[in-house]
């Protein structure tokens, strides 16, 4: 059965599509949860402690996500140093999950959504990709009403340079229209797939 990747700018609605798949009986790795699986790892914190200090840990000795996320928000070197700790980490737990979900899939697909998925690599774990796709006006209404007006515009300038990917993908699926379109063109790349018509 293929590995499917799926993948888009914040505000595209990668996680629309993933809740679409799940609710369609498939199984959809979310890869921000083995990120946050990543950041437990003995290994990894060492690092992240010798990189960024004691103040990204909280009482327990837990990373606080908040904290780290914005001591390298908006600075590349320190967003390139965290990605080159956790990245390795992430694609190493994330084979695993993808074998092991594959074994339980029944022969259907197995879907990984990653914003990162070219640039972390992870699309190398995947045999088909699907680009989620929406106008930056619609992404920035969506990230507005989701973070609030600031942080959206924050994230739409942080990802104007990122690559866009297309030439890489299999699938695309725009997403400017209604949820019932979207749900049609889920469903449409599901069948395309799976090699039904």
């Amino acid at each position: 059965m293929p590995v499917v990747g799926i993948t888009g700018r914040a505000g595209s609605g990668k996680s629309t599509v993933s809740r679409i798949l799940r609710s369609s009986g498939y199984i959809v790795i979310d890869v921000d949860r083995v990120g946050h699986i990543a950041l437990r790892d003995h290994s990894v914190k060492d690092r992240i402690r010798g990189l960024f200090g004691d103040s990204v840990f909280d009482e327990s000795g837990k990373i606080d996500r908040s904290v780290l996320g914005g001591m390298v928000f908006g600075n590349p070197g320190k967003m390139a140093g965290l990605n080159g700790i956790v990245w390795p980490c992430m694609k190493q737990r994330l084979v695993l999950m993808v074998r092991a979900a594959c074994e339980k899939s029944n022969g259907k697909p197995v879907f990984v959504d990653a914003a990162v998925l070219f640039q972390a690599g992870f699309s190398e774990v995947c045999d088909k990709v699907v680009k989620i796709e929406a106008d930056d006006e619609i992404r920035a209404g969506r990230l507005a009403e989701r973070s609030g007006p600031e942080k959206a515009a924050k994230i739409m300038e942080s990802q104007k340079d990122m690559e866009n990917g297309i030439s890489a993908c299999d699938f695309i699926i725009g997403n400017n229209g209604s949820i019932e379109d979207l749900r049609t063109e889920v469903g449409r790349v599901a069948c395309e797939v799976t090699g039904k018509r």
